[in-house]
């Protein structure tokens, strides 16, 4: 009995997102259910693929890819959060690198920002919010004409 409940509320909860594999183990611990019983539920929901950490970091990846406003430390924050596996989170850091300029990336939001009217210590700052890193804010406010608003008045 206690296992089809368990199953039952695992396979309620990935019809709304996917989950992480522990993540899923969290939920059902918290609900009182025995690590066994986790264990074996997990184990059958990524044999029939219902469960797939990798799932998780492709769309998470694919989302970091195309939002624009999103640098690595913003997505390695979204990876971790979603407990993903110290190797999965290196690899899909690796990916993102391997397809992105966060320079180039950093740059053109900051053109953004300059376009808003934002000061540099605002551009600087937003920048970071987004998860850029700290070489590419400096080339980024490096790169813009942060004295076109001098030019215009």
């Amino acid at each position: 009995m206690r296992s089809s409940e368990a199953e039952t509320l695992a396979l309620r909860l990935l019809a709304r997102r996917d989950f992480t594999r522990a993540e899923l183990n969290q939920k059902l611990r918290a609900r009182n259910f025995s690590s066994d019983l986790v264990a074996e539920i997990c184990d059958s929901l990524v044999e029939k693929g219902f469960l797939d950490d990798q799932r998780v970091a492709t769309r998470l990846l694919s989302t970091a890819l195309e939002a624009d406003d999103m640098g690595s430390a913003r997505l390695a924050q979204l990876l971790h959060k979603r407990k993903l596996s110290r190797s999965m989170v290196e690899e899909t850091m690796a990916n993102f690198h391997a397809h992105v300029d966060e320079v180039e990336r950093a740059t053109a939001l900051a053109e953004r920002f300059i376009n808003a009217g934002l000061q540099r210590a605002a551009i600087e700052r937003r920048l970071w919010q987004r998860g850029m890193p700290a070489h590419a804010v400096r080339a980024a406010v490096a790169n813009v004409n942060l004295d076109k608003e001098d030019e215009e008045g």
